[in-house]
C-alpha cells in the first residue's frame, strides 16, 4: 500500500455521539463546580483528615478522571462512554476548583485569580462542545465507523426501528458513493444481517 494511502487510513474519525459524550462533560463539569463551592460554603470548608493530613478534593477529582480514562479502555459497551463522560465533567470540575492552590505560593484557595481560570477552562470545554456539535459532511469511511459502532445496539438487544431505519439508510449511502467493492460488499452483507432481525426490533426508549 502506498505511504499516502497508509496515512489517510489512519486519519481520526469522530466518534458519532461525540456530541452527546461531550454535553454529558460540560454539563456534569458546571455541575461539579458549583455543587463543590455551595456545599464548602454551606458545611464551613470542612477538611477530611487530621494534623498534617489533608485529603482535599482535587485527589477526587484525580480519581474520576483515572477511572473516566480506563472504563473506555476496558469495556467496549455503549453505555461505558456516557459514565466515563460523566466522571470526566466531575473529575474536572473537583480539580479545576482547586486551581488557587496550585498557582500560589501559600496555596490560597482563595486567590482573585482563579475564578477567572475557572470559568476560562470551562468556556473552553463548552467552544470544544459547539465546534464538534457544529455539522460537517461525512464520507464513506466515517459513516461505516458510525454503523459499526450503532450494530452494538443489535448485540445488546436493543435496536429500536428508529435506529433500523437510521442503519439502513446510511448503509445505502454507503453502497451508493463508494467505489470500493469490498466495502460496499460489507454494507450489503450488514444490510442482509439487520433485515434478518426485522422481527427483534424493540420499542424505541430515547436517551
Amino acid at each position: 500500500m502506498p505511504l499516502k494511502n497508509h496515512l489517510e487510513d489512519r486519519t481520526p474519525v469522530r466518534r458519532k455521539h461525540a456530541v452527546t459524550h461531550l454535553l454529558i462533560t460540560v454539563l456534569c463539569f458546571a455541575f461539579s463546580v458549583t455543587a463543590t463551592r455551595l456545599f464548602l460554603n454551606l458545611t464551613g470548608f470542612p477538611q477530611i483528615g487530621g494534623g498534617n493530613l489533608h485529603i482535599a478534593h482535587v485527589l477526587w477529582g484525580g480519581l474520576f478522571l483515572f477511572a473516566a480514562s480506563l472504563l473506555p479502555l476496558i469495556w467496549v459497551n455503549p453505555w461505558v462512554l456516557n459514565l466515563s463522560a460523566l466522571l470526566s465533567g466531575l473529575g474536572v470540575g473537583l480539580f479545576i476548583d482547586e486551581v488557587g492552590k496550585f498557582i500560589t505560593s501559600t496555596n490560597n484557595y482563595f486567590h482573585p485569580s482563579a475564578a477567572p481560570i475557572i470559568y476560562a477552562f470551562f468556556l473552553l470545554t463548552v467552544l470544544v462542545f459547539i465546534q464538534v456539535k457544529r455539522k460537517k459532511e461525512v464520507n464513506s469511511r466515517e459513516l461505516m465507523y458510525g454503523i459499526l459502532e450503532d450494530l452494538a445496539e443489535v448485540l445488546d438487544h436493543d435496536l429500536s426501528k428508529i435506529e433500523y431505519d437510521r442503519l439502513m439508510s446510511e448503509l445505502n449511502i454507503v453502497i451508493a458513493d463508494n467505489e470500493e467493492t469490498q466495502l460496499v460488499n460489507l454494507a450489503r452483507s450488514l444490510q442482509d444481517y439487520l433485515k434478518d432481525r426485522q422481527n427483534r426490533l424493540v420499542e424505541h426508549r430515547p436517551d
